[in-house]
């Protein structure tokens, strides 16, 4: 519309663009919450990787960092803990080998998935 507004044919203006203002205005205000949205995400990252679990490294369980954890690493997530990554469940101590997540903050759904370690 507004290379129409430049053409004094087609223009109801005279030639004269009137549109881009109100189109920069609407362009910098939805780049500013675009880049505070941004913002607010890096900190609550940089606040989520901060978290210490247990990971097994040369034969012992050390306290690492989330943002730390690495494709391979075997990874100890105690009860009511968030999972730190995407992770292969080994198994459990509960006597079936069972263990029950909560995928509420990804999904929606408030139902508890049940997983079990392979072979039982």
């Amino acid at each position: 519309m507004g290379i129409f507004q430049i053409i004094p044919q087609f223009s109801t203006t005279n030639g004269n663009p009137t549109m881009y203002q109100p189109l920069a205005f609407i362009v910098f205000v939805s780049a500013c919450r675009a880049a505070k949205e941004d913002w607010d995400r890096h900190k609550a990252d940089s606040n989520r990787n901060g978290f210490k679990y247990d990971v097994l490294r040369d034969g012992r369980l050390e306290q690492v960092e989330s943002g730390d954890i690495h494709v391979g690493d075997v990874v100890k997530v105690v009860q009511n803990t968030m999972i730190p990554a995407d992770m292969l469940f080994l198994g459990s101590a509960h006597a079936k080998g069972h263990c029950f997540i909560d995928k509420s903050n990804l999904n929606g759904e408030t139902t508890l998935e049940v997983n079990t370690t392979w072979g039982t």
